[in-house]
């Protein structure tokens, strides 16, 4: 697939360049073309490597890291959901000393995409990311979209992610089926589970729970 791709799109930039003064009509669906460029190879990536997990082709490689050294990337990552959805991404509790012992890349796809679904499914104009250890060995990673605690629209939405079925959840909130798929192929390999962390009672925040060990 990627072949004929690379042809279209090598094509679309020969034009670009071959241009001398575009126009404003002619800059706008360039920027658009590429954008859609970039989605495109971001699904092809996502499908490439959900293929690869399901058949035990990759091995995963531990490593010790500190979750606030992940921040940037996460930013940059998640800058286009969160843009085109009118939020900010911000940061609740976050640990400094938080160290994990995982494979830096695929612990980075999983924590991305769960911000990723809960911009979505937000309707806030924040979202908050916390993350901290949480039941001795564990960590918590978590996010909620109002100062005082989780929405409850977001609250519920999540708690689709890992219940309902992928149609469900593409017709609920246009999340892709394949990806979805990975998302629950890296929580399974990451031990981890979901949860609604409470205090007094009350939902604070939504949160995933791991070891942070990936196996093989």
């Amino acid at each position: 697939m990627l072949t004929p791709i690379n042809v279209i799109l090598g094509f679309i930039q020969e034009i670009n360049d071959s241009i001398d003064k575009p126009t404003e009509d002619q800059k706008e669906a360039i920027d658009i073309i590429k954008e859609n460029q970039k989605l495109l190879l971001q699904s092809m990536d996502t499908a490439a490597e959900y293929s690869a997990l399901e058949d035990n082709k990759i091995k995963f490689k531990p490593e010790e890291i500190f979750f606030v050294d992940l921040l940037e990337e996460i930013q940059t990552t998640t800058e286009r959901t969160a843009r085109s959805n009118n939020l900010e991404l911000t940061y609740g509790k976050i640990s400094s000393s938080l160290k994990l012992t995982t494979d830096k890349h695929h612990f980075s796809i999983l924590v991305t995409q769960f911000i990723k679904y809960a911009m979505q499914i937000s309707d806030e104009s924040k979202l908050y990311l916390s993350a901290y250890s949480y039941e001795d060995d564990k960590c918590l990673i978590s996010v909620k979209d109002r100062r005082e605690g989780v929405s409850s629209k977001l609250m519920e939405g999540l708690e689709e992610i890992f219940t309902k079925d992928e149609d469900a959840l593409r017709k609920n909130f246009g999340f892709s089926r394949i990806t979805t798929k990975l998302f629950r192929k890296l929580i399974v390999f990451s031990n981890a589970r979901n949860e609604i962390i409470t205090r007094d009672g009350k939902p604070i925040e939504y949160g995933i729970i791991l070891s942070c060990c990936f196996r093989n």
